[in-house]
């Protein structure tokens, strides 16, 4: 499935009540039931058909990473302060920080005026 770009690997596959198995294809392919018979070209028959049904994001989905946790604490900050977070506002956002206990230092960022007129 993933060699006919198929497989959608933005969710996880899924045990159903019957036994069988779900698998995330994308949506957006034309001829759905042409590729997915050319994909299945296994040696023994296999049973399938189309299901149409939600199917849970997979964990590297899911994983948040602590730079975009504090681009959406930040833009929460400044939304109670009705100010808009522009692009520039948040390319002043620090990638990088280095941790020393429970200090956090970061390099000479968050210097636009909004930052230090609300911060």
């Amino acid at each position: 499935m993933q060699r006919s770009c198929l497989y959608d690997p933005d969710r996880r596959s899924k045990s159903s009540e019957n036994g069988r198995v779900l698998l995330p294809i994308l949506d957006t392919v034309q001829d759905l039931e042409q590729r997915i018979s050319e994909a299945i070209s296994l040696e023994n028959k296999v049973d399938w058909n189309i299901v149409r049904q939600g199917l849970p994001s997979s964990k590297k989905k899911q994983v948040v990473s602590q730079y975009q946790q504090m681009v959406s604490v930040l833009e929460e900050f400044l939304r109670r302060y009705d100010v808009v977070p522009t692009d520039n506002l948040k390319s002043s956002i620090p990638k990088h920080w280095e941790r020393h206990g429970d200090l956090v230092m970061f390099d000479a960022s968050l210097q636009d005026p909004v930052w230090m007129h609300h911060g």
